[in-house]
């Protein structure tokens, strides 16, 4: 940084004021040095005095070193003619003025030209005020993504384009007033951020050439200057930085430069990092809607290594899929795809997008907030979707509008003579959106649990549900809810120790349903004692909003001595109870443990059978306690899912293979199914995306039937398998048309849907296990 005099200040000062009256005012008047005309011959001469002395080697400016510089400008203190040519358009550039005017008093008035060329009022307009008026007319409105494409599918997106017009105006303050930042690094930065807007310019003015033609109409009613507003922006960006070059010369103009490249390398790379999975998935999808069974793997494989969840997610809720001129499309990628390759290749449908978003990521796609659809950018909430289009399915599916649970109460009875637990589990859904909606969960249920009673509030008046078949009760429900949309409620089982729970209509604009169920199921314990451990149902699925915070009121009564680490315990005499709070996410944890402690068990427990009048019409229950013995197994084969969402499982896992020896062998499904014989085998393998289970069952089923027929099990450590993949054929094959009978015991150590137990739930070599919390 060069340092100077006082002397050699006023010297510089001195000269401008006998140039400037002759050059530009020609009235002999001292010029003010607050003027523009003023600040831009000073700044100039500054530049340049600092170039000459800077070569020299000097670095402490004098007075005498600036008359020097004067001097060798050409007796600049007896010229005092102004030029008064015109000025033509080669020489409009850094070098083109040195070249044609080497004088400084004939350089100032065509650099001042120059600089003017584009500002003003037009520069404010159309540089400044149309695309912020562009960007944040998207952000609000969606007018873009509405009629051609999304421009800003990101916050990202955003950032850059409003980066364009505030670096623009920034380069406008540098022009005007440069010489408030002597010896600062603002012109750099603004050099900087000049380059790193480049890109993001030239970039939205190519993919928005499609639009121009109806722009051009729409110049005509003003709102055409939103859509040409990429274009503008690069002529502007072009101009402010030539006149930028002209206002930083000599060393500094390289410097600023510099800076310039470094800005532009930067913005590219952002670009790309932010643009270039888009494009991929683009280029994936039609892979991953092929047909052929390698073709899909390979495009998982290339998906899972370069990304664009974002665009396949909303291909699973049936965005994303349209393109071309006046046809929605989801980011840039899709809408430049539209028109390179338009309509020739296969769609993907919700269906292939949902089980490919699993494959890809391991996870259901209806565990991810739903995107911004694109048809209004990003101004929706994360609860996006007006039209359930899985109304009265067989799935929970994704998360609809305006549907949250309203409240939940939960009463737990222990029986110690009968053995038996009971829960009535009391729910409200309520509905914020306009229009009606279904309320669809898939319940966990204590083990060995079944649902024994369940009733729906009509008009306020509570009425009970009839027990039948599964596809008379299922053609029913659709008849009422689909087709009349009246007020049904349905269970149905779709798995071992799960069920599936659907209610309709949740009343609009804030309306509440209100359903119970109730659950039966028998208390376990473990031989020899008369004591065990008791869970409550949980919500392992479901397609509405639980609100942060929300809880679950609870209460658990018994004749025995019952316990709960969270609850408040009030104790009558030989009657027990608890009372407490629970969170959501601690439902599923929460136990409650029983001992009971009377001095005989029960000879016998009874029951009328309401469906027959003979003599038989009594059930007896001779056995006072079910008790769980261990008998050794001859063999014991585990098959772990290999997808990503059992990743944090895996410590324990290994942990459980060190200390398992030789007692079981362990298959993990993956891409291939891979064999682990020790702890360190199961270390070195991957978990990634979302894993079709079935080989790894198929393979441990027959591994296990030729041990022979009795001692051999199967035990399924699993996550969600959200997708039904076409090789449950052979499964089903194995376990329907097997003479050996291998029992599958299946723990769920993460919730979801899962197709497999739902296709297997009649079967009884499935068998749900325990609970790992």
């Amino acid at each position: 940084m060069m340092e100077w005099t006082n002397e050699a200040k006023e010297k510089l000062h001195a000269q401008v004021e006998r140039l400037l009256p002759a050059s530009v005012d020609g009235n002999g008047k001292t010029a003010d040095p607050r003027s523009d005309a003023y600040q831009d011959l000073l700044t100039d001469l500054k530049a340049h005095t600092e170039e000459e002395l800077y070569e020299k080697g000097i670095h402490k400016i004098g007075s005498g070193d600036v008359e020097s510089v004067l001097q060798g400008m050409g007796k600049m203190d007896d010229d005092t003619t102004s030029y008064s040519g015109e000025v033509k358009e080669d020489v409009l550039t850094v070098a083109g003025a040195y070249a044609a005017f080497p004088n400084r008093a004939d350089y100032y008035p065509v650099a001042k030209k120059v600089k003017a060329v584009g500002g003003g009022f037009w520069f404010c307009l159309f540089g400044v005020f149309v695309p912020l008026l562009a960007v944040f007319g998207e952000l609000l409105g969606g007018w873009c993504s509405d009629v051609f494409f999304n421009p800003m599918p990101t916050w990202v997106h955003a950032v850059l384009l409003i980066l364009v017009p505030v670096s623009l105006l920034l380069g406008r303050h540098w022009l005007r007033n440069a010489d408030d930042y002597e010896g600062g690094k603002f012109p750099y930065v603004v050099a900087g951020l000049l380059g790193f807007a480049l890109p993001t310019v030239i970039y939205y003015a190519v993919i928005f050439i499609p639009t121009y033609p109806v722009a051009a109409i729409g110049v005509i009613f003003l709102v055409g200057f939103l859509v040409l507003s990429p274009l503008l922006s690069l002529m502007f960006l072009v101009r402010s930085w030539s006149d930028f070059k002209l206002s930083v010369v000599g060393r500094s103009c390289e410097q600023a430069q510099k800076y310039m490249k470094y800005g532009a390398l930067a913005g590219f790379l952002t670009l790309l990092v932010i643009e270039l999975p888009s494009y991929i998935t683009q280029e994936v999808m039609p892979m991953l809607a092929s047909e052929d069974a390698e073709t899909q793997a390979e495009g998982v494989k290339m998906m899972r290594r370069y990304g664009g969840e974002e665009v396949l997610l909303e291909c699973c809720y049936g965005g994303g899929r349209r393109t071309g001129l006046y046809r929605s499309a989801s980011n840039p990628a899709t809408w430049v795809r539209g028109f390179l390759v338009g309509n020739r290749e296969k769609r993907m449908t919700s269906e292939q997008a949902r089980e490919a978003y699993y494959r890809v990521t391991g996870v259901a796609f209806n565990t991810i907030e739903p995107p911004a659809i694109a048809r209004r950018g990003m101004r929706f909430s994360e609860w996006d979707l007006e039209w359930d289009n899985d109304h009265g399915g067989d799935a929970v599916a994704g998360c609809v509008k305006g549907l949250s649970l309203h409240s939940s109460r939960l009463d737990m009875h222990l029986d110690g003579a009968s053995k038996l637990g009971y829960t009535e589990w009391i729910l409200e859904f309520k509905n914020d959106s306009m229009t009606e909606k279904e309320a669809r969960m898939q319940i966990a249920l204590p083990h060995g649990a079944v649902v024994s009673k369940l009733t729906l509030w009509v008009d306020g008046e509570e009425r009970p549900a009839a027990f039948n078949t599964v596809s008379k009760v299922k053609a029913a429900y659709k008849k009422i809810a689909v087709v009349q949309r009246r007020d049904p409620v349905l269970v149905n089982v779709s798995g071992p120790d799960r069920v599936m729970l659907q209610c309709f209509p949740v009343p609009r604009s804030g309306g509440v349903m209100k359903t119970k169920i109730g659950i039966t199921f028998p208390l376990h314990s473990h031989e020899g004692h008369q004591e065990g451990n008791v869970y409550y149902p949980y919500i392992s699925e479901r397609n509405f909003k639980i609100n942060k915070g929300f809880k679950h009121e609870v209460y658990a009564q018994s004749a025995m001595s019952i316990r709960s680490p969270n609850a408040e315990i009030q104790e009558t005499g030989d009657h027990s109870a608890l009372i407490y709070s629970l969170e959501n996410a601690k439902l599923k944890q929460e136990r409650v443990t029983w001992k009971d402690v009377s001095d005989s068990l029960s000879g016998a427990v009874w029951t009328r059978d309401i469906f027959h009048e003979g003599e038989d019409k009594y059930l007896i229950r001779r056995s006072g306690v079910k008790q769980v013995s261990s008998h050794p197994l001859v063999k014991l084969i585990v098959v772990i899912d290999g997808s990503e969402c059992m990743a944090k499982w895996k410590p324990t896992l290994v942990k459980m293979l060190e200390q398992g020896g030789d007692d079981f062998s362990v298959l993990v499904a993956s891409d291939e199914v891979i064999p682990c014989s020790s702890a360190r085998d199961l270390e070195g393998v991957e978990f990634i995306g979302g894993i079709d289970n079935v080989a790894a069952l198929r393979q441990a089923l027959a591994a296990a039937r030729s041990e022979g027929e009795k001692g051999s099990a199967v035990m399924w450590l699993h996550g969600p398998q959200p997708v039904k993949f076409s090789s449950i054929a052979g499964l089903e094959q194995d376990v329907e048309r097997s003479i050996v009978r291998v029992p599958i015991y299946t723990v769920a150590l993460e919730d979801g849907e899962n197709f497999v137990l739902k296709s297997f739930k009649k079967s009884p070599q499935f068998r749900g296990g325990c609970r790992v919390v």
